[in-house]
């Protein structure tokens, strides 16, 4: 029993780690083909398509703790938003829409520290997850969640990042500059995968 108990202790570590390097490899896979089909929809259907990736959110609380929404890109329309549910993906919590200027927005039930997460009419995913949306934001594809403990990485810090990706009807990027995603483990020091999205081309490489 005691021999038994060492072998495991000396492979369990290295099992582990062949879980950890699979669920990277599955990921970085399919974020891969997510980029290659939503390019190859772009062009197909000649419109712009955009995939959100990241600690997924539609924007970010950015004052101190209240009751009200602030949104610093002044991203909300005036009024529009008034009965929709609205999450607050950091605690988890959700409330209705009250009222909402071009800027705050109460929602019933809900209140907010600085740098809290927040989403729209859409279940909560705390962690990394990616989306697709054609143009006037109709889902193509609704949020999914990566592997537990796979997340994207803007290289300074895990699950502090998101971004978009917008492809043109020509097959490029839209502004026009690479893009450069980061998958990670949060707990694991593998080396973490790099997906280069060129602007030009729209070609999608692991490197």
């Amino acid at each position: 029993m005691v021999i038994a108990a060492v072998i495991m202790a000396v492979a369990l570590p290295g099992f582990m780690s062949m879980g950890k390097g699979k669920a990277m490899w599955a990921a970085t896979s399919n974020i891969h083909s997510v980029l290659s089909l939503s390019r190859q929809w772009a062009i197909t259907h000649r419109e712009n398509v955009t995939v959100r990736y990241g600690e997924f959110f539609n924007g970010l609380h950015t004052e101190t703790a209240g009751n009200k929404l602030v949104d610093s890109g002044a991203n909300f329309a005036g009024g529009s938003l008034k009965d929709h549910v609205l999450y607050n993906i950091s605690t988890g919590g959700r409330g209705t829409i009250i009222t909402n200027t071009a800027t705050t927005i109460t929602a019933g039930g809900l209140t907010w520290s600085t740098y809290d997460r927040y989403r729209i009419d859409e279940r909560p995913i705390t962690l990394s997850s990616y989306c697709i949306n054609g143009e006037g934001e109709m889902y193509i594809q609704k949020s999914e969640p990566l592997f537990a403990d796979i997340v994207f990485d803007n290289g300074s810090g895990v699950n502090a990042f998101s971004d978009s990706i917008t492809f043109t009807s020509t097959g490029g990027l839209k502004p026009e500059t690479d893009k450069t995603i980061i998958i990670a483990d949060r707990h694991a020091k593998m080396a973490p995968a790099n997906i280069l999205i060129r602007w030009l081309t729209g070609g999608v490489t692991v490197q």
